[in-house]
């Protein structure tokens, strides 16, 4: 499957691309700072000085578990690697396990969000920003075709105070 791109030649990510990075980062960042023992079966131990990537996303884990979620080591990673969807309620719980806010987990940083599957609407940090938490911001949608069902247009404009 191409990638796709914007009119500019822009590169567009997907939304779940743009969480996936954003969970790594924010995650690397998060724990960055931590060391962890490693006991094995034998009764030794490995004290690394830099974290695990799969302790890491254990520790993720552990805490989404906590938050009533069925998630190991293998669903950090799989969400991380663009393999799996996390759907609205984990997503909340994912700002509580990491002490980050939904803006933090879907910012599009320097890239442009295709909204879209056939990227027919791009979004940029304020467009985002707009469709969290439209107090400064707010996306007009128009709908034409067949029982309005079909995209016409998305316009995004600041809020009149």
């Amino acid at each position: 499957m191409a990638r796709e791109t914007a009119a500019d030649g822009t590169v567009l990510y997907t939304a779940e691309e743009i969480l996936a990075g954003n969970l790594r980062m924010i995650r690397r960042r998060r724990y960055a700072d931590r060391r962890y023992t490693v006991h094995d079966p034998l009764g030794g131990h490995d004290d690394p000085t830099e974290p695990t990537e799969d302790l890491q996303q254990e520790h993720v884990a552990a805490r989404m578990r906590d938050l009533g979620h069925n998630w190991v080591q293998q669903t950090v990673s799989e969400v991380e690697h663009g393999r799996r969807r996390v759907n609205v309620i984990e997503l909340v719980s994912l700002t509580l396990v990491l002490g980050a806010s939904i803006g933090d987990m879907l910012d599009p940083i320097v890239r442009r969000l295709a909204a879209d599957s056939k990227a027919r609407v791009v979004l940029d940090r304020k467009d985002l920003a707009a469709l969290v938490c439209g107090h400064t911001r707010r996306a007009t949608v128009e709908w034409g075709g067949e029982a309005l069902a079909e995209l016409v247009g998305v316009e995004f404009r600041e809020v009149e105070r």
